[in-house]
């Protein structure tokens, strides 16, 4: 398990949404660039990079199982697993910046704070896009309906 594959979700949100594409991809480079910074971390503790893999596959599974509890739609499932898997991302860091500040670790600190910022602006930017994606489905689906009959 890569540990950027939970970024699938997000191209399902974005759909033809260009700017989305790039954010999405951007965000993809940005997440490659976060395992990195956390391998090295493991690497200089002496922990493998397995753990991070480990973790992050059941973060992932966790998530998409949660958007299939909720939602009936693709677009709509991709959104929910999206979100929920960048405020699970979000803390995460949290609770790592925590945990390395407690025993003084100031480069486990910086790495992950630089992933944390990372990830709340792709936060962000998904839940500015919550009510467009549900008002896009609303329509199409509304569309076919008529279509339908």
């Amino acid at each position: 398990m890569r540990p950027f594959e939970g970024l699938e979700p997000a191209a399902e949100v974005v759909g033809r949404d260009e700017v989305g594409k790039v954010l999405v991809t951007l965000h993809l480079e940005e997440t490659k660039q976060q395992a990195k910074r956390l391998e090295q971390c493991l690497d200089r503790m002496g922990e493998g990079s397995s753990t991070l893999k480990d973790a992050g596959g059941k973060i992932i599974a966790m998530g998409q199982s949660i958007s299939g509890i909720f939602a009936g739609d693709e677009v709509m499932k991709g959104s929910l697993a999206s979100y929920t898997f960048e405020h699970m991302e979000i803390a995460s860091y949290k609770m790592l910046i925590a945990a390395a500040g407690e025993i003084g670790d100031a480069g486990v600190q910086r790495a992950c704070e630089e992933n944390l910022r990372e990830e709340e602006a792709m936060a962000d930017w998904l839940e500015s896009r919550l009510g467009t994606v549900t008002s896009e489905f609303l329509r199409r689906d509304e569309r076919d309906a008529d279509s339908a009959k």
